[in-house]
């Protein structure tokens, strides 16, 4: 199809967006719209990729309400499937794969929280051969510098982990997503590692700190009693909980953070805001029967533990929302950056 037959099909505008979607099906993308103000008229340019041509569609809008037509009827099709209507099998082959890994260690991770480091290998080895088959194809300085950009988030993931702050599961698993896909679908821009952390530190602030935070503001002041340090107090309301003895000793995967603890014949309190990753949480559950045995510690006493976040499954989401949240989350970017500038 030429480009004056495609200009004469998009007569009705209401229809332009999945006119687009059947032109050529497999080597169809298109490009989130774009708005130009021209003699106090608003125009909207939707780009249609096909394999042989590149085509800017002008729709003039003569009204409101077709422009909001026009607009939700190109929003809901580049949300569901605009970008899967490219066909980059790379980019495919990869996200499938970093979908099943992240599944496989996910699954681990809530069982056991411990990951067999030999379940990397096999994804390690399909990484490198999509890798090696993409650039063989079609290599360029843009590639490379996505290439290096993916890999900025796994090395935040692994400074953390050298804090203390997470295991080196997570880091691993974002570094084998970057190579996996290293490059956007056509018409986004940041490197997909990067969106895929923005997804899950969203995620896991609504879904983990917000909650924390409505659950312990009742007891910001037992644990400012036992912490007196605000910088403290205000890490564990964010990511501790309140839990009886007797629950804790019937847990398996929770780590203490403000308990009791024997020392020359009395109880102190211990308080901290983090924990070892290295720990085995059963020490503390036998630390605490013993006290409860011995009757130092009544087992409805409130003590405060925090969960090892399984940081993984919230990754596994990240990689899982990417069709759907990448457009939303660089105009999130964008808009936010508009904002600081403006300011």
């Amino acid at each position: 199809m030429d480009e004056k037959a495609l200009r004469s099909g998009f007569l009705d505008r209401a229809l332009t967006i999945l006119y687009c979607f059947h032109i050529n099906i497999s080597h169809v993308n298109i490009l989130q719209p774009k708005y130009i103000h021209a003699n106090g008229n608003k125009t909207i340019v939707i780009l249609c990729v096909t394999q042989n041509s590149r085509l800017a569609i002008l729709l003039n809008l003569n009204s409101s309400k077709e422009e909001r037509s026009i607009v939700l009827i190109a929003r809901i099709a580049m949300m569901l499937m605009g970008w899967w209507l490219y066909i980059d099998l790379y980019f495919i082959a990869g996200y499938m794969t970093a979908l099943v890994m992240l599944i496989i260690t996910s699954y681990m991770d809530l069982k056991t929280r411990e990951i067999d480091p030999r379940v990397w290998i096999p994804f390690v080895i399909a990484a490198i051969v999509i890798l090696i088959a993409r650039f063989s194809i079609h290599w360029d300085p843009v590639s490379m510098i996505y290439l290096l950009l993916s890999m900025t988030p796994p090395l935040i993931l692994f400074a953390l982990s050298l804090l203390g702050m997470m295991g080196l599961a997570d880091p691993i698993a974002l570094a084998i997503v970057s190579l996996l896909i290293p490059e956007p679908p056509t018409g986004l821009l940041l490197p997909p590692s990067m969106v895929v952390l923005i997804i899950a530190s969203i995620l896991m602030f609504f879904l983990l700190v917000i909650p924390m935070l409505i659950i312990n503001i009742p007891r910001l002041g037992l644990i400012s009693r036992h912490c007196g340090s605000r910088y403290i107090t205000t890490i564990i309301a964010l990511t501790g909980f309140p839990m009886s003895v007797r629950s804790f000793l019937g847990s398996k995967f929770l780590y203490p953070l403000i308990y009791p603890s024997l020392n020359e014949g009395r109880i102190q309190w211990i308080c901290r805001w983090s924990f070892e990753i290295e720990e085995d949480p059963k020490t503390h559950r036998e630390a605490i029967a013993m006290l409860l045995e011995k009757g130092y510690v009544s087992e409805r006493e409130t003590i405060y533990v925090t969960w090892g976040v399984p940081y993984l499954v919230f990754l596994l989401l990240g990689v899982l929302l990417y069709p759907l949240a990448a457009g939303w989350v660089e105009e999130l970017i964008k808009s936010l950056t508009t904002l600081f500038r403006a300011s």
